[in-house]
């Protein structure tokens, strides 16, 4: 028994030092060897949409972001950021939810959030911004909400407030304003 548990870690190290050229299946292999703490994979997860392997960090935060704990709106954040980088907004919508569900407050830097480039303008976006519960289908309009919508918030000294009617869409947030044409 001790000979054939010898032999596959053996066979572990060859393959871990032949697949040099292999950066995921090299991660994967350390992973089960040596599985990440909550923390460490939270920051794996933002360092790959730092980087760019906006996959990578959807595959690996997903995980987490499903599980209710004290990270679960961190994970669920980072899955909208790259979902939203990824092209999916619909995905994208969904983890924002529910990283705002599980306790996210600074809704301010969303608006800046360059990660949220695609889904910025999207009514679900803003609704989810303003404090709205609703959710909006894609046939639904800008020009069929025609209503005001507002929210103040006093978090971290700023207020965000939507304004949507038949000529404009007005988003605030703090100090930064984003102003779309209907």
């Amino acid at each position: 028994m001790q000979a054939n548990l010898s032999a596959k870690f053996l066979l572990i190290l060859f393959l871990g030092t032949s697949l040099s050229a292999c950066d995921q299946v090299r991660e994967r292999l350390a992973s089960i060897i040596s599985p990440q703490t909550t923390p460490q994979a939270l920051d794996s997860v933002q360092h790959n949409i730092e980087i760019g392997k906006f996959k990578d960090a959807a595959a690996l935060s997903e995980t987490y972001a499903n599980k209710a704990g004290p990270y679960q709106a961190d994970f669920a954040l980072a899955s909208a950021q790259a979902f939203s980088n990824l092209g999916d907004p619909n995905k994208a919508l969904y983890y924002l939810t529910i990283a705002i569900d599980a306790g996210l407050t600074n809704k301010e830097a969303l608006i800046v959030d360059p990660n949220f480039e695609l889904i910025r303008t999207d009514i679900r976006f803003v609704s989810l911004l303003a404090g709205r519960s609703e959710q909006y289908s894609h046939q639904n309009t800008k020009s069929n909400v025609n209503s005001a919508i507002s929210s103040d918030s006093k978090e971290n000294g700023g207020s965000t407030s939507i304004r949507i009617d038949d000529q404009k869409t007005e988003v605030k947030a703090g100090n930064v304003s984003i102003k779309l044409s209907n």
